[in-house]
């Protein structure tokens, strides 16, 4: 840096790159970071992709407690009914039918919903977690898989309906409460 002063060069905004009263002294300040969820939304607001990780990551805890499994383990049994969770990536609107893509990282999937179960519903939107308790079914159409869902949970709803127990941390020191 001492050498590029002394050869007249700025940085690319033609700004010193130290301050003149101290050798190293940054001019501007440190902006704080941002938290995991605001830096990914941004990420894709801006690249149009989730660059340094998934949204999904940060419930990971929550969908291994709540759901039959990863979406690539329950399209490789497809068995039964089961609770999956994911990332709605796709929204497509065919007649008065919706089609969602639910993906976990592990894999994706389509979410098919009919008029009869929009009815009453408010329906679910791009870039949420969504929670589907229903059968998993090959679709011979796309080659892929497909979820015909019994219900469906948003995050609230689902916290709200399979919380086992709520853990109260207080500040100072005191002891953990579990109700």
């Amino acid at each position: 840096a001492s050498s590029s002063r002394g050869a007249g060069q700025d940085d690319m905004f033609g700004l010193p790159t130290t301050a003149g009263s101290g050798a190293g002294q940054a001019l501007m300040e440190q902006e704080p970071e941002f938290g995991e969820a605001e830096r990914l939304r941004l990420e894709k607001e801006t690249l149009g992709l989730y660059f340094s990780g998934h949204p999904i990551e940060i419930y990971r805890g929550l969908l291994e407690q709540i759901c039959s499994g990863n979406l690539k383990a329950l399209i490789a049994t497809a068995r039964g009914t089961v609770m999956l969770g994911g990332w709605v990536v796709d929204i497509r609107r065919f007649g008065r039918r919706m089609l969602l893509t639910l993906d976990d990282r592990t894999a994706q999937l389509t979410c098919i919903l009919g008029e009869d179960f929009l009815a009453n519903r408010v329906p679910p939107r791009k870039d949420t977690l969504l929670f589907v308790q229903g059968r998993i079914t090959p679709d011979e159409f796309t080659g892929g898989w497909k979820v015909f869902p019994n219900e469906l949970y948003d995050l609230e709803q689902v916290q709200a309906r399979f919380a086992r127990r709520v853990l109260l941390e207080f500040a100072g020191g005191a002891e953990p409460m579990e109700r």
